[in-house]
């Protein structure tokens, strides 16, 4: 009997033993899983990352600043303006940063065109003061589609913009300049 007794308590030590195994199994597993998804969310958001944007002053008003910093090109690039209008801008090359300054521009019927008065008014961002935000669309080189606020970066499902209207009302090429901090770390 008492070989009996101490044999189910052997086994209910066992079992407890084996349960506390497999919780803790369990939970290393779980921070294993968390941690793989904070990897490859960081690797995936790593060139978006580096798309900035941001208003700053120039001799004539406040303009748009875009830099891409990352080694690679993006490409289905959308400047929005708070209004909604949606400027098409040509692909961002690596390591570069373009400040829009609205020219006139050739239309579709070979005459050239001043831009719309709203692409000539931007506004210092406060998000304070409420002012809205610009916003640049853009694809990195994975194919992910990106919203790029001046304060934040998002996701967004392929060629879903909120642009109300959408203008090719830029050069073929901006002028721009290398920018700095761009590295392939």
């Amino acid at each position: 009997m008492i070989a009996t007794v101490a044999a189910a308590l052997a086994a209910i030590g066992g079992l407890w033993a084996q349960a506390v195994t497999t919780y803790w199994s369990q939970q290393t597993a779980k921070d294993q899983l968390e941690q793989s998804r904070e990897d490859s969310d960081r690797d995936e958001r790593a060139q978006a990352g580096r798309v900035t944007l941001w208003i700053a002053k120039t001799k004539n008003g406040p303009r748009p600043h875009i830099a891409n910093r990352s080694p690679d090109a993006v490409t289905n690039v959308v400047l929005e303006h708070p209004s909604g209008v949606g400027l098409i801008l040509p692909d961002l090359p690596p390591c570069t940063q373009v400040v829009y300054t609205p020219e006139p521009y050739r239309g579709s019927d070979g005459e050239m065109h001043a831009p719309p008065a709203v692409l000539t008014q931007w506004s210092l961002f406060n998000s304070r003061a409420g002012t809205p935000s610009p916003a640049l669309f853009f694809t990195d080189s994975r194919g992910v589609s990106w919203e790029r606020r001046v304060a934040a970066l998002k996701r967004r499902p392929s060629g879903n913009h909120g642009v109300v209207e959408r203008l090719p009302v830029l050069p073929d090429e901006l002028p721009a300049k290398a920018a700095k901090m761009c590295d392939t770390k």
